[in-house]
């Protein structure tokens, strides 16, 4: 399973699973944001209150952010945090998601 909040951006994946992210970014005006193929959209997990990360997964102009099985079958069980950051070819970064919590929940099939 694989749900994102939308008020919240609070993600709960089943440990083991499949997930796909599509990314769209908007400006203040609610026009979109070309994601140019020299951008890049970087998905960060970390344990909270530490600076240890478990999973980094990037993309380009594509707008997809996959988490494949084996990025979290390993991983343990636990509520960690994530950010999503869109850095530019001209050293710009932004965050276009902001900090929230990312719940890894147990499989019960392996």
């Amino acid at each position: 399973m694989f749900k994102i909040e939308p008020k919240t951006n609070n993600i709960v994946l089943t440990k083991g699973d499949t997930a796909t992210m599509f990314v769209q970014i908007f400006d203040l005006d609610n026009k979109e944001y070309e994601i140019l193929p020299t951008d890049t959209i970087t998905l960060t997990i970390k344990i909270p209150y530490t600076n240890q990360v478990v999973l980094t997964k990037q993309t380009t102009h594509d707008h997809y952010i996959i988490i494949n099985h084996e990025d979290t079958s390993e991983l343990p069980v636990r509520d960690y945090v994530y950010d999503v950051q869109l850095s530019t070819q001209e050293g710009f970064v932004y965050t276009i998601i902001p900090c929230a919590n990312f719940s890894l929940t147990c499989e019960v099939t392996i």
